[in-house]
C-alpha cells in the first residue's frame, strides 16, 4: 500500500463489516481542514456533502490505516470532561494559539472505543486507538501541538486512552453536578439518551428507558465523576469551571506544549468572550440562572446522589 496514496483523507469511520473484519471509511479533504470547525462532526458533516465523497467512498482494513498513522502524530495532550462543563471553550482558546492543532469530539475515536469486546482485547484496541488518533494527526500543521478534546463518557475508559498513549498529559474539566445536570435538562443531549447508555454507562439499552431523563442525566454524571476519582489524578490534572480560563492558560497550555507569546495569549483570553457553542453569540455568565432553574426536588436530588462525588473531586484538586 502507498501511503501517499492517501494524501488528503482522513478515517471517518471505524467499523467491523460482516465478516466481523475491522474496517476504515476514509473521506477525502479536499480544501477542507479538520482544525475549522469547532467539533469534528461538523467536518464530517461538510465532507460527506463534497459531491466528491459522494461518489468516491473509500474503505480499507487495518493495515492502511496503520501505514497513514506512521506519518501522523500522535496527541500532546488529551482533554476529558463531564459535559457542560467549558471543555469546548478549552478547546477554543487552545485552538486560538496558532501552533495547536486541536480536534473536538472526533468519532472515529467512538468507534474504537465503542467495538464489541469479542472483538479485539484491550491491547489491541488501545493500538487501533492510536493509530486512529495518528492517522488524524496526518493532518496537523508542521510543528503544531496536537490536542484531542474526548467525549464526556470517554472518561469513564481513562485506563484505556493511558494505555494508548502512555506519558501524554491529560486533565479533566467539570463543574457543579446541579449546573451540569439542569443544562442537559434544558437542552438535550445523545450522551444522555437512552441509545447511548451502553457506552455512557454500561448498561443496556433496555435498562436505560426505564429510568428518567433526568435520572439518567444523574447517572451519567455520577459515572464520569467516579471513574475519574478512581485513576487518584493529581491535583494539576482537574480543573474546575470557576478557574477554568486561568487553568487553561497556567496550566492546561503548557502541559501540552503551547507556550503563547503576550499576542497569541489575547487571542487566547479573546475567545471567551462569546459563546463557545454559537459562534458569534457573546458570552454569557448562566451559572445563576441554571441555580435559579432548578426545582428543589432536582437540588435535593443532587445534594444526596452526585454533590458528594464533586465535593470528592474538590478534595483532589485542592490537596497538597
Amino acid at each position: 500500500m502507498n501511503a501517499a496514496s492517501f494524501e488528503g483523507w482522513f478515517p471517518f469511520r471505524i467499523a467491523l463489516d460482516e465478516a466481523r473484519d475491522i474496517t476504515v471509511d476514509w473521506f477525502y479533504l479536499g480544501r477542507y481542514r479538520l482544525q475549522d470547525d469547532r467539533f469534528f462532526s461538523d467536518t464530517l458533516g461538510r465532507c460527506a456533502r463534497h459531491p466528491f465523497n459522494l461518489i468516491f467512498r473509500r474503505r480499507t482494513g487495518v493495515a492502511e490505516l496503520d501505514a497513514v498513522a506512521a506519518r501522523g502524530a500522535a496527541p500532546d495532550g488529551l482533554i476529558f470532561h463531564l459535559s457542560r462543563c467549558g471543555s469546548t471553550l478549552a478547546a477554543q482558546m487552545l485552538a486560538a494559539h496558532p501552533g495547536a492543532f486541536v480536534l473536538s469530539e472526533p468519532g472515529p475515536l467512538n468507534d474504537v472505543v465503542t467495538l464489541p469486546a469479542d472483538a479485539l482485547d484491550e491491547v489491541r484496541r488501545a493500538s487501533l486507538l492510536r493509530a486512529t488518533a495518528r492517522a488524524l494527526g496526518v493532518h496537523a500543521p508542521p510543528g503544531a501541538r496536537f490536542a484531542i478534546k474526548l467525549d464526556a463518557w470517554h472518561a469513564r475508559r481513562i485506563a484505556l486512552f493511558e494505555r494508548a498513549f502512555p506519558n501524554v498529559p491529560w486533565f479533566f474539566v467539570y463543574r457543579d453536578p446541579l449546573e451540569v445536570l439542569i443544562s442537559h435538562m434544558m437542552t438535550q443531549s445523545y450522551m444522555m439518551s437512552a441509545a447511548n447508555a451502553p457506552a455512557a454507562l454500561g448498561m443496556p439499552v433496555t435498562e436505560a428507558v426505564r429510568l428518567s431523563h433526568p435520572e439518567r442525566c444523574a447517572a451519567v454524571i455520577a459515572a464520569i465523576d467516579a471513574a475519574v476519582i478512581a485513576r487518584a489524578p493529581r491535583a494539576e490534572q482537574l480543573i474546575n469551571y470557576d478557574a477554568l480560563v486561568s487553568s487553561v492558560i497556567e496550566r492546561m497550555a503548557p502541559a501540552f506544549g503551547i507556550v503563547p507569546d503576550d499576542d497569541q495569549l489575547r487571542a487566547m483570553h479573546g475567545v471567551r468572550a462569546f459563546h463557545a457553542k454559537h459562534p458569534g453569540a457573546p458570552f454569557e455568565d448562566d451559572r445563576a440562572a441554571k441555580r435559579a432553574a432548578a426545582a428543589p426536588d432536582v437540588i435535593a436530588f443532587v445534594e444526596q446522589h452526585l454533590a458528594p462525588l464533586h465535593a470528592a473531586l474538590e478534595r483532589l484538586r485542592t490537596r497538597t
